[in-house]
């Protein structure tokens, strides 16, 4: 009896801790922001991280993140990509090249998102869950897929 309350307090206690808020910023468990020595991230006002969303700026990238945004679970935003130009040489000694992720105002991104560099996603954009954002759209779509395309045009 003792050791069930126990474990109902120890899950009580760590559920109650899983979302941190700063100011009107909610930041849920495990979330990582990654900027290395020079990238740089730019969160807006009213903007909502779930769990586990990572934000990787390294490699003097930069991320923006426009205000009222929602941000769902286990989303990933990487502004570098690894160069491939020379054959002749490993790719992982070839560097990096640099990019900005820019998400505009009142944006939605659905569950497992990923978001690669040199990427704008307009104002009041929703993006489906488990999409992959290769290029930039425009204000006011819902987008999905793998490549993500637009579906429709938000009324």
């Amino acid at each position: 009896m003792l050791r069930a309350l126990a474990r109902r307090l120890r899950r009580w206690w760590w559920a109650r801790r899983r979302v941190w808020t700063i100011g009107d910023l909610s930041i849920g468990w495990h979330c990582q922001f990654l900027t290395g020595t020079d990238g740089r991230i730019y969160i807006g006002a009213r903007v909502s991280l779930a769990d586990q969303v990572v934000l990787n700026a390294c490699h003097d990238g930069q991320i923006a993140i426009g205000d009222d945004c929602l941000i769902g679970p286990r989303v990933y935003i990487r502004t570098a990509n690894h160069r491939t130009t020379q054959t002749d040489v490993p790719i992982r000694v070839q560097g990096h090249e640099r990019g900005v992720v820019i998400i505009g105002r009142d944006v939605w991104l659905g569950a497992g998102v990923i978001v690669l560099p040199d990427v704008h996603i307009g104002e009041s954009c929703v993006i489906g869950a488990g999409s992959v954002v290769t290029q930039s759209l425009p204000d006011g779509v819902v987008a999905a897929g793998n490549p993500c395309r637009v579906i429709r045009v938000r009324p």
